[in-house]
């Protein structure tokens, strides 16, 4: 390509990106200080231009795409966020990401698994998901009719599950018979013994290992509850589970489960599956749940439409029972806290004492476990998946607008075209927003 033939549409990108990137994050260092209701509305003058500019510049990204000749994109368009999603506004999918080591990572997109290698996208054959134990030593390979367990990435398989049946009907409560078509999964997480997986999903969280399926959420009490109410008002249809923003974590050691859905409480699970503390979520709906790296605390997330609060709360004491959050007098108890009040989290990573959140406004939030605010990175769409690697260097997130972004985390140096106030480099950026998702635009 020729790119000196784009150099005054490029000249206008970088100019107008760099004054929108300075704009907004003077408009948010001052909404912090003085107050968001002082500040007014986000200032617009620059996102304008670049929606403008944005057609033609996708043109040149799709250009360079095809031509096989992306290495010199950023350097003459750098990436930008608002103005391009614009263009794509309900084209994308959400795309969780999954390190295997710092060379190689896997791609969750549309029902298949994508493994990426030295920049080369493979379709995993009949691979359906992948998930991986806290420890990262196990992987849980999800077929149609049953889950595989590798002991490492190509490792040997050390275990072979089969699916639950008939999840969204209650049988006998919790226990449920072997299926021969895979459920519908919203999370697979194996547990760190390498003889169970974690299951979560619209029709509850279950524990599979070698003699069976147990439904561990929601609660029998709960199930109890929602049969009786089914039957005193005689609904002609079937009794059915069927749950909203259902999660579920494990504790790095995988001794300690949480789950949670819209209806419920935070619930803490032991190894026996006995609950040992029930939460009154501190916004609305419980949403998304994530365990300290020392499994010494978790963080919780709550959500009333698109906002939330995330508390952070200390596992030193439990069983905790029914926890209330404040004292009689008022005060929050000791051992909890609030890390953040304005999201609602989708993703989390935990790494040393911080906790890294991707909310539903495309930005991602990072705390100590103290409850310092470390860093904001905006990405742009709302979070879908992230993973950071092994040796803590870099960061991979997915988004609900069917983009991919690989972070160097912590590099010393603010990026002018970045809005927030990490020091991270975008290393690069993949659009799925071409036919092939296989072959997905790189930026």
């Amino acid at each position: 390509m020729d790119w000196s033939r784009y150099g005054h549409l490029s000249e206008q990108w970088i100019n107008e990106s760099r004054n929108h990137v300075q704009a907004i994050n003077d408009y948010r260092e001052r909404g912090k200080k003085e107050g968001w209701d002082q500040v007014g509305n986000p200032p617009q003058t620059h996102i304008k231009q670049l929606k403008n500019l944005a057609p033609s510049v996708l043109e040149i990204v799709r250009e360079a795409n095809n031509k096989k000749e992306t290495e010199a994109l950023r350097k003459w368009f750098p990436p930008a966020c608002e103005p391009v999603f614009d263009e794509y506004s309900g084209k994308g999918l959400g795309v969780e990401p999954l390190f295997i080591d710092e060379n190689r990572f896997l791609v969750h997109i549309n029902g298949f698994v994508h493994l990426v290698e030295q920049g080369k996208w493979r379709v995993l054959e009949d691979v359906l998901y992948v998930g991986r134990s806290p420890d990262r030593r196990y992987y849980a390979l999800a077929y149609d009719n049953r889950c595989d367990l590798l002991d490492g990435w190509n490792g040997p398989k050390v275990r072979e599950f089969y699916w639950p049946k008939n999840l969204e009907v209650v049988l006998e409560w919790t226990e449920c018979s072997p299926y021969a078509s895979i459920p519908f999964i919203t999370s697979l997480i194996p547990f760190p013994d390498g003889k169970r997986i974690l299951l979560n999903n619209r029709y509850g969280v279950f524990v599979i290992d070698e003699k069976g399926t147990k439904r561990i959420h929601p609660s029998v009490e709960w199930i109890h509850e929602e049969w009786k109410w089914h039957q005193e008002y005689k609904l002609n249809d079937p009794f059915v589970i069927d749950l909203s923003m259902e999660h579920a974590a494990l504790s790095p050691d995988g001794k300690l489960i949480a789950v949670g859905d819209q209806c419920s409480h935070h619930r803490i699970l032991d190894e026996h599956y006995q609950e040992v503390a029930r939460i009154e979520p501190y916004s609305e709906y419980p949403h998304f749940a994530l365990f300290g790296s020392d499994g010494r605390q978790i963080a919780l997330n709550a959500c009333h439409f698109y906002h939330g609060v995330t508390l952070v709360i200390s596992l030193d004491n439990l069983p905790l029972g029914d926890f209330d959050l404040f004292t009689p007098d008022g005060q929050m108890k000791d051992g909890v806290g609030i890390l953040d009040e304005d999201s609602r989290v989708y993703a989390g990573v935990a790494w040393e004492d911080a906790y890294i959140f991707g909310n539903a406004y495309g930005y991602l939030l990072c705390y100590n476990q103290r409850g310092e605010n470390l860093w904001e990175h905006f990405i742009g769409g709302t979070i879908s998946g992230m993973d950071i690697s092994e040796n803590g260097k870099q960061l991979i997130i997915g988004t609900y607008n069917g983009t991919l972004h690989l972070l160097e985390l912590n590099t010393g140096e603010n990026d002018p075209f970045t809005i927030g106030t990490s020091t991270h480099k975008e290393l690069c950026r993949w659009l799925f927003w071409g036919e092939d998702l296989a072959r997905p635009w790189v930026w």
